[in-house]
């Protein structure tokens, strides 16, 4: 069984009794930036970009348990998530998280709902496993999988 262990500003995982990994996260966090985020940055103050970087983490947040809702047979409006959903079903205290949850959705995070909803429309895929741990003895890293899915088949022809 995998444990997953949160520090300050890093995550490990015990993959095995004394055996510890990093986490892709924090070992990407370690990467250098790329050319075009370091662009980005430069036409930006600290302030700018320190506020897009979080408004974006936030509706990552936010799509990744819209996306966990739907999964689970639940109607979301497009106005947000229901008080019912975020307490009931996805059993969520965290105040700090149900602020965002219950903001409603961006045109932007609107436009990528539908575009999930489009792809489990059209390629109907099998729903395996959720938040899976997992690791790599060979880089001797872990992470946890979203959601594992399998496709039926090929995406239908639009004519």
């Amino acid at each position: 069984m995998i444990k997953r262990i949160d520090g300050d500003d890093s995550r490990v995982y015990e993959v095995r009794p004394g055996v510890y990994y990093k986490s892709v996260s924090t070992v990407l966090s370690c990467m250098p930036p790329s050319p075009h985020f370091l662009k980005w940055l430069k036409k930006k103050t600290k302030e700018e970009s320190d506020q897009q970087m979080h408004e974006a983490g936030d509706s990552g947040t936010k799509l990744h348990h819209t996306i966990e809702l739907m999964l689970m047979g639940e109607v979301v409006s497009p106005f947000g998530i229901t008080d019912k959903q975020i307490f009931e079903v996805l059993k969520l205290m965290d105040n700090d998280l149900v602020a965002i949850l219950k903001k409603p959705f961006t045109k932007d995070e609107d436009k990528k709902l539908r575009g999930f909803k489009n792809f489990m429309r059209d390629l109907e895929p099998i729903d395996v496993a959720g938040e899976m741990m997992v690791y790599d003895d060979s880089t001797e890293t872990a992470g946890t999988l979203d959601r594992i899915m399998k496709i039926k088949h090929k995406r239908k022809n639009k004519k």
